[in-house]
């Protein structure tokens, strides 16, 4: 192993463009909210660690948007519908507050506030969402402590520590008055205000590098060339017409040049492309457009390179000095680096559910195994990772992690923090040659999320037509790009280029809002027609995404008595048993994670069968099976696709972090064509009178994909069946 580890952390902050193009108003609060949350207090808090050293990469529309709310709070209408008085809310304001302001993570944002877990739980009791008579159980004094507790459970944690309103309103808890809400709107303000400026403080003092995406975050090889996705994605349908305009890459980065340039003072050195997407042609632009740096994942270098990054069970890679290396592309001044999608997706997904000390030391271990075969004497191990989603899963937001782990890598003799312009000259000495890369992002190495889908292939073709429209409208009239029309014109198409239209059309993600991302997409191209003054197409009047589907939860009818075998043995065997369908979380993690989970019980024993898909199932990492207790220990099913009798079986204490092997008499589990399991009741603590509760959790190369249920929890209780 080398004596010293370069560590090169990146952060990258991101949000959709959501600004709609035709009534110039936010139709989500979400840049506003993870402002509050995550983008000040993740680079504030590097105030206590002047050793460390890191990147962030900050998304140029991101950075409008906030302009534009400082500018004219009034944008965002659920910032105005926070603030305004309860006394002239009317009826459909009141079921928008109800609709909306409970949108944050239930366990660690509205659970840890009592006032705003009894009001949510008051929300929920309708099974009608949108019923009027849900509003007869909200009086004045529910909702204005909603209004503020809405927007104090989205405060930073070192905000909420430090200053004396914010924390003497957590304190008050609830009955608060309009004098508070007042002050908690100027607080909002406030804390907004010190965004970009505390991002230009810590570059200047040269303790963050700051670098930039293209500015409306579009995946830039689709924009050269849409048909480079076959290479890719062979069985894939694609549009007939491909999209071919890489002048538009070269003016999403000379865009976000300009911007970074009039807020920090300097021109960006590196450039993180949207979702890690990359090609040849994108790197040319990339390298064109005067990028000192860029990365992606490590998928892309493998099938660059032919070859795999295999882990050893303690961590160490195979051709870790070609991982974690700099490389040139091409005989340009371009240099590449590749992040190490294992311990960036540890951050990611799975230090949540662990203690912050033992996740930082983990961490720390993984990092230093995974140079321990390496023969580079000067290995730069590079951290890619979303900045802002994954600390709505930690508790307190991830700050005692993210404390903890600053303080261990700026002490270690071991290690180095550098920014990825500090290893481009480090490593100059050492760095490799790369003349073509793999076309893929992050995701899968290819860009199914975006193209491939009947969903993705139509919005490409609405797209392209009205870029045609408006290359040949502009020929035509040369002065229209300068004028207010044209500036609206452009900026509504560029927003249109953006990878947030399609992360939401296809089947690989669903939310809430899917239809309103659906119609942000067609206001932005509705706009470029309206503003050449051409006739909008009928097409862009309907909904491109199909039907959101819904949670199926059949309760059980009966106790069954099925054979755990790992495959349906009768048509019979699970009669009776309840079931749960349930569509997919908004985390990515390339996967359909579960068709189906069944379960069901009788005298002594609880059954659980969980059916996964083929392509899970053809990915060949381990899937473990956890099913949690209400009290948080649970069993452990580990490699439930392993052959029969291989899947070990242990009892796990979550908060002292303990396990111990389990009796196969008191669990059995089998996989064949589906993964079952039987476990007796006494496994469980001594539960309160009457229902035993349990989640399933479902894990996927060690990292956490999917809880079944989302929120609560599915009941055992005899009373049920009688």
């Amino acid at each position: 192993m080398p004596e010293k580890i370069k560590l090169a952390l990146l952060w990258h902050m991101h949000q959709p463009f959501y600004k709609d193009s035709l009534q110039g108003l936010m139709e989500m609060p979400w840049v506003r909210l993870h402002a509050l949350k995550d983008y000040w207090g993740m680079v504030a808090m590097l105030e206590d660690f002047p050793r460390a050293r890191m990147t962030f990469n900050v998304v140029p529309s991101l950075l409008a948007q906030i302009e534009d709310f400082l500018a004219h709070p009034d944008i965002d209408p659920l910032f105005t519908l926070a603030f305004q008085p309860v006394s002239s809310l009317t009826d459909n304001q009141k079921l928008s507050m109800l609709e909306n302001f409970f949108q944050a993570n239930y366990e660690h944002q509205i659970a840890r506030f009592p006032r705003l877990e009894e009001l949510y739980q008051r929300a929920h009791l309708s099974p009608d969402p949108t019923s009027i008579n849900r509003l007869r159980q909200f009086g004045t004094q529910d909702l204005l402590d909603l209004q503020v507790l809405s927007q104090l459970c989205w405060f930073d944690e070192i905000y909420l520590t430090r200053d004396v309103v914010t924390r003497s309103l957590v304190e008050k808890g609830r009955r608060f008055s309009d004098e508070d809400k007042a002050m908690l709107r100027d607080k909002e303000m406030e804390l907004l205000s010190r965004l970009i400026p505390v991002y230009r403080q810590a570059a200047e003092r040269g303790q963050v590098e700051l670098s930039t995406t293209p500015f409306f975050h579009p995946i830039l090889p689709l924009l050269c060339d849409s048909s480079i996705a076959s290479q890719s994605q062979p069985r894939s349908p694609f549009p007939i017409q491909p999209f071919r305009y890489p002048q538009d890459a070269a003016l999403q980065l000379k865009k976000a040049v300009e911007q970074h340039q009039r807020l920090f003072g300097r021109v960006p050195s590196g450039v993180w492309p949207s979702e890690g997407s990359v090609s040849n042609a994108a790197l040319d632009v990339i390298s064109d457009s005067g990028f000192s740096w860029t990365a992606t994942d490590e998928g892309i270098l493998a099938r660059s390179l032919g070859l795999a990054f295999h882990r050893t069970p303690s961590g160490e890679i195979h051709h870790s000095e070609m991982l974690h290396a700099s490389y040139q592309y091409r005989n340009t001044p371009l240099r590449i680096f590749f992040r190490d999608r294992e311990l960036s997706d540890a951050i990611g997904f799975h230090y949540s559910r662990m203690p912050a000390q033992e996740a930082v030391e983990n961490f720390i271990h993984r990092i230093k195994s995974s140079v321990k075969l390496s023969r580079e004497s000067s290995p730069c191990v590079s951290i890619i990772l979303d900045g802002e989603n994954a600390w709505d899963y930690f508790p307190e937001n991830g700050r005692p992690f993210l404390k903890g782990l600053y303080q261990r890598l700026t002490e270690d003799p071991g290690v180095e923090m550098v920014t990825f312009s500090d290893a481009c000259a480090l490593l100059s000495a050492h760095e490799r040659r790369l003349e073509n890369i793999w076309p893929g992002s992050w995701i899968n190495s290819d860009f199914s999320i975006w193209i491939g889908d009947p969903e993705d292939n139509r919005a490409w073709e609405l797209l392209s037509d009205a870029r045609e429209a408006m290359e040949i409208f502009t020929k035509d009239h040369p002065d229209f790009t300068e004028s207010l029309c044209g500036k609206s014109a452009w900026e509504s198409l560029l927003a249109a280029e953006g990878s947030d239209w399609c992360w939401w059309y296809g089947p690989e993600h669903s939310t809430v809002n899917d239809l309103r991302f659906d119609r942000l997409f067609r206001s932005h191209l509705i706009n470029c027609y309206q503003q050449m003054g051409r006739t909008v197409p009928g097409s862009l009047a309907q909904p491109l995404k199909r039907q959101i589907p819904k949670r199926l939860h059949n309760l059980p009818l009966g106790k069954v008595h099925p054979a755990i075998d790992g495959r349906v043995s009768s048509y019979f065997e699970w009669m009776g048993a309840g079931s749960i369908e349930e569509t997919q979380s908004t985390m990515h993690q390339g996967r359909k994670c579960f068709e189906r989970v069944l379960y069901g019980w009788d005298e002594e024993n609880v059954f659980l069968r969980v059916d996964l898909p083929e392509a899970l199932l053809e990915n060949y990492q381990p899937v473990d099976v956890r099913v949690y207790f209400d009290a948080g220990n649970c069993l452990v099913f580990k490699d439930v696709t392993a052959p029969q009798g291989a899947i070990s079986v242990l009892f796990r204490e979550e908060k002292v972090g303990a396990e111990r092997a389990v009796n196969r008499a008191d669990a059995e589990p089998a996989f064949d064509k589906m993964f079952e399991a039987r476990f007796r009741k006494s496994l469980w603590p001594v539960p309160p009178e009457g229902a035993l509760s349990f989640y399933v959790l479902l894990e996927i190369g060690g990292v956490p994909v999917e809880r079944i249920p989302m929120h609560g929890s599915l009941t055992v209780d005899d009373t049920l069946l009688e």
